[in-house]
């Protein structure tokens, strides 16, 4: 499987502004996401919606942070699958704007 290098070299994290207008819904699958004002509505997996919730915190979080709370959570996962995992989570949440790269001011 390949893992992107977009993620494994995001320095940092953020919410993107369209994830503070969304509705929420649990599932046994994960969780649905209606998007206001885009009218779309989404499955997202436990697995990135744990990992949403990480980033909501108010601060950026990197990826080895990440990877070191989903270990933390799930001690008995191989790393290799944690972070191809992980991986596949971030850049989902980035594709459906969720997540943004913070910019890093100079």
């Amino acid at each position: 499987m390949i893992v992107s290098t977009s993620v494994a070299v995001a320095p940092e994290l953020v919410l993107a502004g369209a994830a503070r207008r969304l509705l929420w819904r649990k599932f046994e699958d994960g969780q649905v996401f209606f998007d206001q004002a885009s009218g779309e509505t989404q499955l997202m997996s436990w697995l990135a919606f744990f990992i949403w919730q990480q980033v909501s915190t108010g601060s950026a979080c990197t990826v080895n942070e990440l990877l070191r709370c989903v270990q933390a959570e799930e001690p008995e996962a191989a790393a290799d699958q944690v972070f191809v995992e992980v991986s596949e989570a971030v850049d989902a949440l980035l594709a459906a704007g969720l997540l943004v790269k913070a910019s890093r001011a100079a």
